[in-house]
């Protein structure tokens, strides 16, 4: 599994780009400003919703005693990344989501 600096940095790049391109499509189609600004807002909250999980896992200030903590580790280590897949697939849906209205403005997609 990656680090999660590493996911956090994948994932706010990919929020940047479909920010940007968003932005510039509503510069182009003004008339179509609100929808656009609907699915950048889902893309930001579902952003929002996957960092806070990656940084708030839910027994993060549970203390363990050492041998718990070694004899759990695979356990834990498999809740993190079901937790990790599973807020990923949100996120991504709502990138695709965006890109994919993207596209019918721009006539790329039929």
């Amino acid at each position: 599994m990656a680090n999660k600096r590493g996911i956090k940095g994948d994932v706010n790049f990919l929020t940047n780009e479909v920010l940007v391109d968003g932005i510039m499509m509503m510069s182009l189609y003004q008339d179509k400003g609100e929808e656009i600004m609907q699915y950048l807002e889902k893309v930001a909250v579902s952003r929002n919703q996957f960092i806070s999980a990656i940084q708030n896992p839910t027994a993060k200030r549970e203390r363990l005693l050492p041998e718990d903590r070694k004899k759990n580790r695979v356990a834990r280590s498999k809740a993190m990344k079901s937790m990790i897949n599973e807020h990923f697939d949100v996120f991504s849906k709502s990138l695709d989501a965006t890109y994919e209205f993207l596209g019918t403005l721009s006539g790329d997609v039929k």
